[in-house]
Order: C-alpha cells, then structure tokens, then sequence
C-alpha cells in the first residue's frame, strides 16, 4: 500500500497538505499555470523559490553608505547592516511557504518590514548626523553659538558627539545611541543649541543710531520710544530664552556684555533660581537697552545744537533767530553782526567784526557782547550803539574821537 507524505499544518494551508500536491502547486506558479511542458520541473521551482527571494530583496533600502560613516562608527554600521540583511533573508526564506494572508505570513512580513525601516533610520540618522556636525564645526570655528552657561554645556557635549568621542549602538530599528560612563543617549534625545542673536542686536544698534541722527531729545513715554520698547519686547518673545540669553551675554550691542552689569547679573541669577520670571527678566534688559537709546538721543540732540551753533559762526542759518544783519557806523563800514531772536522776549546776538571773521559762534560764552554787559559804563558810553568805540574799527575809532572834540570845541565861545 502506498504511503501519503502528509504533514498537518494550519498556518500553510489550514488543511492536511499532502506533499506532491504542494510540489505541483509550486511547479505551477513556475510556469504560470501554463501547458507548457519542462524536462526539469524541480529546477522549475527552485528557480521560482530563489526569484522570490530575490525579489524581498531587492525591495529592501541599500542602508547606509560606507564611505560616508565615520571611520569610528563604521564597523558598527557594516556589522548591524549585514546583521539584519542575514535576518530578512531567512525570513524572506521561510514567509514563501505560507499562503497569503495567514498569520504567520503577516507576522514574519511585518518582521521584514522593521528591518527595512531599520535600514532607512539609520540612513537618515547617520546623514543628519554629517550635516549637523558641519554646522556645529562652522560656528565653533567663526564664534557664533551663544556663550550663555547652559548653551555652552551643550555645545561641548555635541562637539564631544561628533569628534567620535562615544562608542555608539545600534538598536534593530536603526537608531543611534552614544554610549558614555554613566549613560546612554539616543541620537534623538541630544541637545540643541543656540547661535548669536545678531538679527535682534544689529534692530536694536539700528534703533540707537536712528534716535543720535535725529538730533532729538527721545522722551520715556513719547511716541518714538513706546514704538522701540515695543519691537525689542515683541522680538525677544518670538526668541525666547535663547534670544534673551544672547542679548545678555554675547555683548552685541556696546561694548560691554550687559552680564557685566551687577544689577543684571543679579536678576539673572534671580531667574535661573526660580525667583523671576522671564517676562520679568525680559522687560529688566528691553529697560537697560531702551535707557541706552534714550542716552544716544540725547548726544545727538547735543551734537547737532553744536553743528548749529558752528553754522551760525561762519555765516550760516539757524531756525532759532532771523538772518543775520550786519551793523554799520555813519561811515557806512560794518561794525559788527547782529541776530534777532524770534522770541522777542530773548536777546539778540552780537558779534564784532573781529570776533565773526574769527569764526566765533553768536552764542559764545566769550563774545565782546557780554563782557560789555558786566562793565560798568561811563557816562560818556552809549552802549551796543552803532558808534560805540568799542564796535569800532581802531582808526575810525581814533577818528570818530577826534571829530566829537572838534564839535565840542566849536560850540565853545572864543576867549579875548
């Protein structure tokens, strides 16, 4: 009696499978279920069974390249990678005996489905790794991250992560962790970290530099100043700690990092401890920055009455007083140089000939006007007249002297 090869399977078929039925269902799928006749239908599905495997194979990611790992890290890779493609193919292997759809075949699919994802983690992760690394290596280079306390420690833990510094390991889903003494960190749980805030420094120079050019003292409360408290204020929210941190110590504006201020690092310290709050903080540095504003305003509201007072001294206007008027004797040579004040309440200016062709400003201290105002005069004295003696050329001086003792005399009667 001849025996029947039958093996009892569920998860194959869910029936009692007998073996030279399978072998023929093999040898169909190989020829397609065609007519076509073979002379070697076990190589016919051998050939189909390692087409299929082959397939599974080709649908799984190259992994990461070589080339681009790290010589430290790279026999880590090459090991985990070969690892897993080991794995997926005796998977591959055994997921072509089990009929879609059962459970063994959707278990052992999703198995080789984690190592094809695997294979794209790790690829993604080593090539964020090469970006991030440049980027960090570029700003320690040309000094740009931040030098706040808690920013440094995380600039020198990530330049100790990719300097290679840490042994990594490789989880089967293709994720990276540095291994250190007393921890382990995955890659997408390290730190980031800050770069200088030189947007908001450079709006706030910006805001000092308008507020000196305008030549306008910039009063607590007026217009001008509410509009810049408000757009320092507004930027340091969209910024955050990070922002605020910078303004306080990358000494971006001045020439003095604001932490050196002790009243600063006071609420600094205040914060950090809990005891302040960063809105508080935060209106503590727009105040200090804002007072330096309203400082340049005031140098440049100095600066610019000087240019003007300089002006005035070689011919030039001023909105303060009308046009300048030369003064004249009853020769009709000038004596000297007056400005009327628009407020007729306010005196006007006077300056000899010398004193305007030495380039002297009208509302200097040392013109001829007001040392004449302190003197005493004698009787004999008209003071800022025209004719005054001391408004006078010297010779017409001499001259003027002169013809007043000839009008004096002549109105003399003659002696005997």
């Amino acid at each position: 009696m001849r025996q029947t090869n039958s093996i009892r399977n569920p998860e194959v078929y869910n029936k009692f499978l007998d073996v030279g039925a399978a072998f023929n269902k093999g040898l169909m799928m190989a020829t397609r279920g065609g007519t076509i006749s073979t002379n070697n239908p076990v190589g016919a599905v051998k050939n189909n069974y390692e087409s299929k495997i082959e397939n599974y194979l080709n649908k799984l990611p190259q992994g990461a390249d070589l080339t681009k790992v790290p010589d430290a890290y790279r026999n880590d890779v090459q090991k985990f990678l070969m690892g897993q493609k080991q794995n997926y193919v005796k998977l591959s292997r055994e997921l072509s005996q089990y009929e879609v759809g059962s459970n063994r075949y959707i278990d052992l699919q999703g198995q080789m489905n984690n190592i094809s994802n695997s294979f794209k983690n790790l690829n993604s992760q080593l090539a964020n790794y090469s970006e991030k690394k440049v980027e960090l290596m570029n700003n320690i280079k040309t000094k740009t991250t931040s030098l706040y306390g808690e920013n440094q420690a995380n600039v020198n833990l990530l330049s100790n992560i990719f300097s290679e510094e840490y042994p990594i390991s490789i989880d089967e889903f293709g994720r990276i962790s540095f291994v250190g003494d007393d921890k382990v960190l995955k890659y997408e749980d390290i730190p980031n970290y800050n770069t200088k805030e030189y947007k908001l420094a450079d709006a706030i120079t910006d805001m000092s530099v308008k507020a000196y050019v305008s030549g306008k003292k910039m009063l607590k409360g007026g217009i001008m100043y509410t509009k810049y408290k408000n757009d320092i204020t507004s930027a340091v929210d969209q910024g955050g700690k990070p922002s605020l941190m910078s303004l306080i110590h990358d000494g971006l504006v001045g020439d003095t990092k604001m932490i050196s201020d002790p009243y600063i690092a006071e609420n600094v310290k205040a914060y950090e401890n809990g005891g302040l709050s960063f809105e508080a903080l935060r209106d503590v540095v727009v105040d200090n920055y804002m007072d330096v504003v309203v400082r340049n305003s005031d140098t440049g509201y100095k600066a610019k009455q000087v240019a003007a007072s300089k002006r005035q001294g070689t011919g030039g206007g001023s909105n303060k007083y009308y046009s300048m008027i030369p003064t004249k004797n009853e020769f009709g040579e000038t004596t000297g140089y007056i400005r009327s004040n628009y407020d007729v309440s306010q005196p006007s200016l006077i300056l000899t000939v010398e004193e305007y062709q030495s380039g002297m400003p009208f509302d200097s201290p040392d013109r001829q006007q007001l040392k004449s105002a302190t003197e005493t005069p004698s009787s004999e004295d008209v003071p800022f007249s025209a004719t005054d003696p001391r408004f006078l050329p010297k010779n017409r001086a001499q001259a003027a002297k002169k013809q007043k003792e000839e009008d004096t005399n002549a109105g003399l009667p003659k002696l005997g």
